[in-house]
């Protein structure tokens, strides 16, 4: 067989390319390798040699090996009971190939002069190419058949190779401890890394047997001090960092980790360094060898702190707006309440031309302003990613229907036209959030009729099922003062105008198109317009809903029936007990006048919760209505002594707060009351929701 080194094969081989001083340093390497992995197939290429001997002629070259760590290898084989094979090549070149369980091995080696050059590879296809090349000149035993038809692994994990080069390492570790002259590349490789390469005896004595020079820079402290007490090494180691290290590789008996560890140098800041380390146990386990790489990720440690203090500067201001905005929304709606509520109230009183006109106007500008705050907190919240989608199954016939009633008055006070169209293949019911889908829709609804002075205000739903969804587009249209098409873009950024002069018709914060926007795409939908100056507009949503399996389709009943069905009036016992718990004085008023309109006159009031406690009787009252906001006690706690003080509480308790943003309703619901009211109250939501509050507590 012709020279394996002169083979084209291994012409660009990837491998670990060394200068050792004999052969013993690499097979102490495989050895290594051999013993921690179950050896499947092996093959050795090589004559019985002499022991390696210098030919005294002049210019001649050293031929031969020392075959002593050859023969081990093959012990180790022979322990395995695999067969192995020597073929006749130059005894200047040594050849083997080995598949083991987890890896497999190409290693060549040729003697020349003094030195003895090396190349390993794990690279599998490799082995198994060179495995046919050799078998093209023998007769294949087993041992090749077995390499041949193996499945190897495509890469070898480089914490293996790692591994491999420290062992070839410590096997020099005399010349490498010493300054000489014929260090080989592995040793200068090792020295000059910025990388820490270390190897450490654990058991019986602790003491260092490798270490890079980096250390130096990184403690502070020489190699030489470290070689002469390890224990040095663990006082320039951050106590807490060394406890965890220790517990790590002695105590928790681990046999591999990543530890990360702080250095202390004599002066200046600690370094961050990732330690990947290797534990080496003797078959009779009293020695115990530790090798590692260590990495400086001191930046990286620097830049992930930063991170996290900026984001923990970030939570705490997403904290601290929340709660702003919650106060403010509390501050806001309260005496917002006293307003309206008083307002609405006045209106149902005699009045004269001139009353009724200023009446209408404090009562659109409250409704105005509470729009106005509605927007900002809704468009915080987006903002600051804080909505979540609240999927349930609802009709979306009901809930466009529902939206046109929200705006149907505003319509008919200008006078209006308010059309709809609804398309019949619309399932009955589908999954999604409907509660946002029908603030979509009031928003694309309220502005239109804000911007139509007169003509039509449309609403169309098209429907399309496929399978287990169904596609819709949404459209609402207007015959308003319209927009430039091409300003559409701008128009659903926040704060932004058609027409942002002082001298604009239309008031607004600009924050409704970008409500929707926003809206629309945490629904996964689509908003589009079509405009033009005074020839009105046009936006549609195209959104996707999953339907029920078997739900059948809309029956049309809804469209007839939306403005035609008159609101039934409902009258409430002439003996209804009502316990009011409001700390604000204007607000009780109110709602002691919007109750009395409903011929509800036997209340008794308490300013906060603790005095709701001392007034509150199980057998007497039928409905507690209870602000959440209060001194001494709030509604939540005073809510929670109830149900710990009467433990089969049946009085329906409902909360009636100023809290109103976004999931308020439903942490309440959770926190134990029946129902829930924002402030301001109206009058048809109170009667709403004392109706079904009362009449679900009858059912029960």
């Amino acid at each position: 067989m012709e020279s394996i080194f002169s083979q084209a094969i291994l012409a660009d081989l990837p491998s670990f390319h060394l200068v050792v001083g004999d052969l013993a340093n690499l097979c102490t390497g495989l050895e290594w390798l051999l013993g921690h992995n179950e050896l499947k197939a092996a093959m050795f290429t090589s004559y019985r040699a002499a022991k390696c001997r210098l030919d005294k002629s002049e210019d001649s070259p050293i031929t031969g090996f020392d075959d002593s760590p050859l023969e081990r290898l093959r012990a180790i084989t022979l322990h395995h009971h695999v067969e192995t094979v020597s073929l006749g090549i130059p005894n200047n070149e040594w050849l083997l190939l080995l598949r083991a369980r987890s890896f497999s091995v190409l290693a060549v080696a040729t003697r020349i002069r003094e030195d003895l050059e090396i190349k390993v590879s794990f690279r599998a296809g490799l082995v198994r190419q060179l495995a046919e090349l050799v078998a093209e000149t023998v007769e294949p035993s087993e041992a090749l058949r077995e390499i041949q038809k193996g499945e190897f692994l495509e890469d070898t994990d480089s914490e293996l190779a790692g591994q491999f080069i420290l062992k070839v390492l410590e096997s020099r570790h005399a010349e490498l401890r010493a300054d000489s002259k014929d260090e080989n590349r592995m040793f200068r490789l090792a020295e000059q890394s910025l990388d820490l390469i270390y190897r450490i005896q654990l058991n019986p004595k602790f003491k260092i047997l490798y270490i890079s020079p980096i250390i130096e820079t990184w403690m502070g402290c020489t190699r030489d001090e470290l070689y002469q007490d390890a224990r040095t090494a663990f006082r320039h180691i951050h106590p807490e960092d060394g406890k965890i290290l220790q517990r790590m590789m002695v105590e928790e008996n681990a046999s591999q980790g990543v530890t990360q560890v702080r250095f202390i140098p004599a002066e200046g800041e600690a370094y961050w360094i990732e330690h990947r380390w290797f534990v080496d146990r003797s078959t009779d386990r009293s020695v115990i060898v530790l090798d590692g790489v260590g990495r400086d990720i001191t930046r990286q440690k620097r830049q992930e702190e930063a991170i996290g203090r900026a984001l923990q500067l970030a939570e705490e201001n997403a904290r601290s707006k929340s709660l702003f905005l919650a106060n403010m929304s509390h501050e806001i709606r309260t005496p917002l309440n006293a307003i309206i509520g008083q307002v609405e109230l006045l209106k149902d009183t005699v009045l004269n031309c001139d009353q009724k006109e200023m009446l209408e106007s404090v009562h659109s500008a409250g409704q105005i302003l509470l729009s106005h705050l509605t927007d900002v907190l809704d468009f915080s919240r987006l903002d600051a990613q804080r909505v979540k989608l609240q999927p349930e199954s609802f009709s979306l016939v009901g809930a466009l229907s529902e939206a046109l009633s929200l705006v149907k008055e505003s319509a008919r006070e200008k006078g209006l036209l308010l059309e709809h169209s609804f398309h019949p293949d619309t399932p009955a019911q589908v999954i999604g959030d409907k509660a946002k889908l029908v603030q979509i829709v009031v928003n694309l609804l309220s502005n239109a009729v804000k911007f139509t002075d007169s003509g039509t205000i449309s609403l169309k739903l098209e429907s399309f099922p496929e399978h287990s969804r169904v596609k819709t587009v949404i459209e609402v249209s207007d015959t308003g003062i319209g927009f430039p098409a091409e300003q559409f873009g701008e128009l659903i950024l926040p704060f932004s105008q058609a027409d942002p002069s002082t001298t604009r018709k239309q008031e607004g914060a600009g924050l409704g198109l970008a409500i929707v926007n926003r809206l629309v795409e945490l629904m996964g939908g689509q908003l589009e317009a079509r405009s033009e100056i005074g020839q009105g507009s046009t936006l549609s949503i195209q959104m996707e809903f999953e339907v029920e399996p078997g739900t059948p389709g809309w029956d049309g009943s809804l469209a007839t029936t939306l403005y035609t069905t008159p609101v039934e009036e409902v009258s409430f016992p002439n003996d209804l007990n009502i316990l009011v718990v409001e700390d604000n004085d204007v607000n009780r008023k109110v709602l002691q006048r919007q109750l009395s309109k409903l011929k509800l006159t036997n209340l008794d009031f308490a300013l906060n919760g603790e005095e709701a406690l001392n007034i509150f009787r199980p057998e007497y009252h039928d409905i507690v209505l209870m602000d959440i906001q209060m001194p001494v006690l709030d509604g939540v706690q005073a809510l929670q002594a109830l149900r710990d003080r009467y433990s089969d509480l049946q009085t329906p308790v409902v909360a009636v707060t100023a809290h109103a943003l976004p999931g308020d309703r439903e942490n309440y619901l959770e926190a134990g009351f029946q129902a829930y009211l924002s402030k301001p109250v109206n009058l048809a939501e109170l009667r709403k929701v004392l109706t079904q509050t009362l009449t679900q507590d009858q059912s029960s």
